[in-house]
């Protein structure tokens, strides 16, 4: 960059009544810094700082109970539909663990087929065929609504898929699976075993392997990770969540004197927000208080850094 472009003196600037009221400004923006410091240094800062980051961890805590309150409610109605149906537990638990595995190999997350799993006992589908049709629904979820589907999302694919098993295609032709005309007479006068494979090479030939390939993309790799990540939430939350209402009654037992730290650590949370805002405004003022040749002298240096 040639130094013409700089188009003022630096022994000029150096003297200039801007430059003084930027050096100015900005003692007293140091001012403000060393004031914030000091604040935070204080007990009063250390407590506000610390609860602000026991809030953080009581966000933390609650949205892992949450997931695990969701996981738990899957499992739940997918257990008490197959005990009504003489399923024995150990068949019901191989059902979950299937949904587990294949988060693994995708990008749906193992409570998200488990809605799925539970809609489809609904309609008193044999074990095997559950499993079979888990994938084939999954592949359908990714293609309908990337990596949003919702549990919500994929009960309603099972529905789509059981009511396929009697013969009512529609809703499965106009989400692009295709079949023949004997393909959808065997959906109604076929074996259920028939018309499980049937079904699940109709969605293969139609979409293709759309779960395990999205997987393949970057945003798919996203997805998986937060997916392992949910699991962890929904471990901790397990084993954590009885522990709930012990927190919140001590909460109640001590609320007077909490109320008192709270109140506290706001006005001090207030100070921050001050100092804060004075830094940077003072950091401005300086800054507009330049003449416009070291304005645009700045800019240049920031564009080229």
């Amino acid at each position: 960059m040639s130094t013409g472009i700089l188009k003022f003196s630096i022994d000029t600037y150096l003297n200039s009544k801007g430059f003084k009221d930027f050096k100015s400004n900005l003692k007293e923006s140091m001012n403000l810094s060393q004031r914030f410091k000091s604040i935070t240094g204080s007990a009063l800062g250390q407590l506000a700082i610390g609860y602000f980051t026991i809030s953080g961890l009581v966000g933390e805590y609650n949205k892992a109970v949450e997931a695990s309150n969701y996981q738990i409610e899957q499992e739940s109605k997918l257990y008490n539909t197959l005990r009504t149906q003489k399923f024995r537990d150990e068949q019901i638990k191989s059902i979950v663990d299937l949904t587990g595995s294949l988060q693994g190999l995708g990008v749906v997350g193992d409570e998200v087929t488990l809605a799925g799993a539970q809609q489809l006992a609904t309609y008193r589908l044999q074990e095997d065929s559950i499993k079979k049709l888990l994938p084939s629904m999954q592949d359908l979820i990714v293609k309908e609504n990337g990596l949003i589907g919702t549990g919500q999302d994929m009960e309603g694919i099972a529905k789509m898929f059981a009511r396929s098993m009697n013969g009512q295609t529609m809703a499965l032709k106009r989400s692009g699976i295709i079949l023949s005309e004997r393909e959808e007479q065997l959906l109604k006068v076929g074996t259920e075993e028939q018309k499980v494979a049937l079904l699940t090479e109709a969605v293969r030939r139609s979409i293709g392997e759309q779960n395990k390939e999205m997987l393949k993309t970057p945003e798919g790799k996203i997805t998986s990770a937060k997916n392992r990540i949910g699991d962890l939430y929904e471990t901790w939350g397990m084993s954590v969540r009885e522990t709930r209402a012990k927190f919140w009654e001590f909460v109640a037992d001590n609320a007077e004197g909490l109320q008192d730290i709270v109140n506290r650590v706001f006005k001090a949370g207030a100070s921050f927000v001050d100092t804060f805002l004075g830094v940077f405004r003072d950091i401005k003022k300086g800054f507009n208080a330049l003449p416009d040749s070291a304005k645009n002298a700045f800019k240049i240096i920031g564009a080229v850094a």
